[in-house]
């Protein structure tokens, strides 16, 4: 295990492989969904090697319990990205269903009244769904990421909290002919979970075209895997844009455009599926915002202007008090299209338990407003600064779109407090 860390943190990023053991290639990165809030209760902590083996039929996850994971190894694989391995009882799995994600958890002090405080991040893991014994995250470390950080500082033998799963979409095989993705830097993490269960599965032939968005080349993240995964599989095919090209770049270079989908994506109809899965300021590019009550919001953008359509009426929860996250879905199938977020399960919880003071709470800070500009188009994003990691767009751009801009100080909005 150690070899096989040592020998990964010298290799290109992404390659995960080595004589001694191998991730399967099916894995998928972790990165924060963008998002954070501010948990306030007394743990409710359960080793993972204490669990009941009868009542939880050999899985280590709990959707109800913080479970404790002990790090076993650690590797940096890239120029702000280190991969974790926890590990748990050999005879179990982690019990993840596609595509979820899990959410973890970090003490932050304590509140005014004593109470713990806790940072609260989901990730997705890379590890096979199927495997014992362990999981794999990989994760982006920022120079302001509370979360981020805090992994970064993690040892072999320290633990991480965990609770989970959070389904974001239950993918059944061959549910479409063909599914068209558009995904924005970390935001591939759910389209890898759901590339991955396609093309291990001999028996679905559902054509996948994935259109991938990010700031450089280098933040790429998983392109090796990507590639290779199109290379064996007829049914993949994967597109990569980037807004600042090298001089060897080969890709697409830009936002994603009204071109790009058209020509790369299925159009709609009742036998594909679209998939939208990046930062919130992405998200209003290609499919529309949400409305002010958080709820699904009006289908706009790009997909609108190509034609694909919503149903209002098929909503998957509301985020009362949450700023949308980076993990946000809208999908296009034979029922419209509509917006799941990963946190749905979480949020309920959070609603149905109105004003119990061990119950998690909203924390809202004032607003920054930057812009950027490509080829003379100007593009804006807002964001919450307890809600992006990092928390400021000084450090490697807006810590929720990962745009790289100056603060536009002349247009710049009143903090604006949300309730919770």
């Amino acid at each position: 295990m150690a070899m096989f860390f040592k020998r990964l943190s010298k290799a290109a990023p992404i390659a995960f492989e080595s004589t001694n053991f191998r991730i399967p290639l099916g894995a998928l990165a972790a990165i924060s969904g963008g998002f954070s809030y501010y948990y306030y209760s007394s743990p409710n902590l359960v080793y993972s090697d204490q669990l009941n083996e009868d009542a939880y039929s050999k899985v280590a996850l709990n959707p109800d319990k913080w479970i404790e994971f002990k790090l076993q190894d650690k590797a940096q694989v890239s120029h702000n990205s280190q991969l974790f391995r926890f590990s748990f009882d050999p005879t179990a799995k982690f019990g993840l269903d596609v595509a979820s994600c899990i959410i973890t958890r970090a003490p932050a002090g304590q509140n005014p009244e004593g109470k713990p405080k806790y940072v609260i991040r989901p990730y997705t893991p890379i590890s096979d769904p199927d495997a014992k014994g362990y999981f794999d995250l990989l994760i982006k470390v920022y120079p302001e990421g509370k979360m981020s950080q805090h992994f970064a500082s993690l040892k072999p033998g320290d633990f991480i909290e965990v609770k989970g799963p959070i389904e974001k979409l239950r993918y059944n095989p061959n549910m479409k002919k063909h599914i068209g993705m558009i995904a924005g830097g970390s935001g591939i993490t759910p389209m890898l979970q759901i590339i991955d269960a396609i093309l291990k599965n001999p028996d679905d032939n559902t054509q996948v075209t994935l259109l991938y968005a990010n700031v450089s080349p280098d933040d790429i993240l998983l392109k090796k895997k990507l590639d290779v995964l199109a290379a064996k599989h007829p049914n993949l095919k994967v597109f990569y844009t980037v807004d600042n090209p090298t001089k060897d770049w080969q890709g697409g270079t830009g936002y994603i455009s009204n071109d790009m989908v058209k020509k790369g994506l299925p159009g709609p109809g009742d036998d594909t599926l679209i998939l939208v899965c990046g930062p919130p300021g992405m998200m209003k590019h290609i499919s529309g915002d949400k409305a002010q009550d958080r709820s699904q919001g009006e289908l706009t953008g790009i997909l609108k202007e190509l034609g694909y359509a919503e149903n209002m009426r098929e909503r998957r929860g509301r985020m009362t008090g949450l700023q949308r996250s980076e993990m946000s879905f809208r999908r296009q199938g034979s029922s419209g299209l509509v917006w799941d977020d990963k946190l749905t399960l979480e949020v309920k919880k959070i609603e149905n338990k109105n004003n119990n003071d061990d119950e998690p709470r909203i924390e809202s800070k004032p607003a920054i407003t930057h812009s950027r500009s490509n080829g003379g188009n100007a593009y804006r994003c807002r964001t919450v600064t307890p809600a992006v990691d990092p928390p400021s767009p000084k450090a490697s751009g807006c810590g929720i779109c990962g745009i790289f801009g100056k603060p536009v100080s002349s247009q710049k909005q009143k903090p604006r407090n949300r309730k919770s």
